[in-house]
């Protein structure tokens, strides 16, 4: 009944929420702005595209330069990277949905070079057929990576796994069916708002494929 199945990645397969929560935290407090501090205020101001989350946190662009700020806050958080790891289970996840003959693609909001790098780290680059992210690390969206991707893929039937708004705005613009998985970068309060399936872990996908 599937043919692929399509992952966002920060939040999804990578446990990144920790170390994003500190380099905002780091990046604030550089120019004497209130740290966010925990998980229920991050999720209160996090979202899609990233410059909109700036604001929510604090930063006036009329005396900021936002590509400054996200080149800054890049450096922090790869500098963070070796204390994040995957999300327990992907790997187990991966692997089966690879033995029943199912594709796999990565499609991100992260700067595609820096995407191959993470993914690379963990040695986990193999499992998966296809990696696509952005061009640039502004974050501003992926709806245009996505319907590209459709348009070389017109017939496969697609399930996407992701952690935000975003990704079901994503499955939605490629007709694909959508998990939305908790404990990434937005609440189980707001993703169970949007209306689709929500899971707590990576084996629940083969229930929902079942």
């Amino acid at each position: 009944m599937i043919d692929r199945v399509i992952w966002d990645f920060n939040g999804t397969i990578l446990d990144d929420l920790k170390i994003s929560i500190e380099s905002a935290d780091e990046l604030l407090s550089r120019y004497d702005l209130p740290v966010i501090g925990d998980v229920e205020k991050y999720y209160s101001v996090f979202g899609f595209p990233i410059i909109g989350y700036y604001e929510r946190v604090g930063f006036d662009f009329s005396k900021y330069d936002f590509s400054v700020l996200a080149n800054e806050w890049v450096d922090i958080y790869l500098s963070k990277m070796p204390y994040a790891t995957l999300r327990e289970g992907i790997i187990e996840t991966v692997d089966k949905l690879n033995s029943l003959g199912i594709k796999q693609t990565i499609l991100s909001m992260t700067e595609e070079n820096m995407l191959r790098s993470q993914i690379a780290s963990f040695g986990i680059t193999e499992k998966f057929d296809e990696i696509y992210g952005l061009n640039d690390i502004y974050a501003t969206s992926k709806l245009e990576l996505a319907r590209y991707w459709r348009s070389t893929h017109e017939n496969e039937t697609v399930l996407y796994v992701g952690d935000t708004e975003h990704d079901a705005e994503s499955a939605e613009i490629i007709d694909a069916k959508c998990l939305m998985i908790t404990s990434g970068h937005q609440s189980e309060a707001k993703l169970i708002g949007l209306g689709k399936p929500v899971i707590t872990a990576t084996n629940d996908i083969f229930e929902y494929i079942k």
